[in-house]
């Protein structure tokens, strides 16, 4: 195992356990952070550790190991963590997941958009990079059109794209206009659904509901979340389309080739509850 300490200073030590409890004593010149208990992770026996809070924050500030590093992130779960340890992840060189499980632990707050900027500049992953646009769309003022434009212009996943067309219409729906249409050919589901979602805001039964015809229509090996739909058929109350919109989900539930049986299954209670609460 390794011992670290506060001025950086790592001593190794290597223990042999001859019975099933045993107990260790190293002199030691100063206070030990945290200890890493098989660096080298090459040990095949089951253990645990019972390390306190303290000793994952010091693990997740000093480890070398990317390993190491999201084991401490995965213990933190749920422990008080001053925000400024998860912020330093998000503009370091960490991978994209310890970035993404920090951008998770924290709340969104307009003083620090500087920093959702730069981590969103320096994004290496699509997800990640998706995610942090998503961050903005409750807070519009603190990214700019340029930036968004910018992203909708020359990205190529839809993973980024979408959330990107979303905020940009939050903000500016003149300048998002010219996206919607670029975008409505899209195969991608995950952009349907935000066009969708932008239609529903609008209340504009007719282009949700070409939407809808497109969507049912796709290949059946890239639509996704197809309840996401019937939500949104739902939510259009003042829509004269819903009839035609109904039969169409209810082919597709009959379709035992595109769906699987769950489904098709929640899909159908779906419509049943729907047509129960209109009588």
């Amino acid at each position: 195992f390794d011992m670290h300490f506060e001025n950086g200073e790592v001593i190794r030590e290597k223990v042999t356990l001859n019975t099933d409890r045993d107990t260790f004593l190293f002199p030691m010149a100063q206070e030990i952070k945290w200890i890493n208990f098989d660096p080298s992770h090459t040990l095949l026996a089951e253990w645990t550790e019972n390390k306190t809070a303290e000793s994952y924050i010091a693990e997740l500030q000093m480890a070398s190991s990317q390993y190491d590093k999201r084991e401490a992130l995965v213990k933190l779960r749920g422990e008080q963590v001053d925000p400024s340890i998860y912020e330093a992840i998000l503009v370091s060189d960490e991978n994209y997941i310890n970035k993404w499980i920090s951008l998770n632990r924290l709340k969104y707050d307009s003083s620090k958009k500087d920093l959702y900027l730069t981590a969103l500049e320096n994004a290496d992953n699509i997800y990640l990079k998706g995610k942090l646009i998503s961050e903005f769309a409750e807070h519009t003022d603190d990214i700019s059109n340029e930036t968004l434009t910018d992203i909708l212009d020359n990205d190529r996943s839809w993973n980024v794209l979408s959330p990107a067309l979303y905020v940009l219409y939050a903000k500016d729906r003149a300048s998002a206009q010219k996206y919607l249409d670029v975008f409505s050919d899209s195969p991608d589901t995950d952009m349907i659904l935000t066009i969708a979602s932008i239609y529903l805001e609008d209340k504009n039964s007719q282009r949700f509901d070409d939407l809808l015809t497109k969507y049912v229509d796709l290949d059946p090996r890239v639509v996704g979340s197809y309840t996401q739909i019937l939500t949104g058929l739902i939510d259009i109350s003042d829509s004269e389309r819903k009839p035609l919109m109904e039969e169409k989900l209810f082919n597709l539930v009959a379709n035992k080739t595109v769906l699987s049986a769950n489904k098709r299954k929640a899909i159908g209670n779906m419509v049943a509850e729907w047509k129960n609460s209109k009588g």
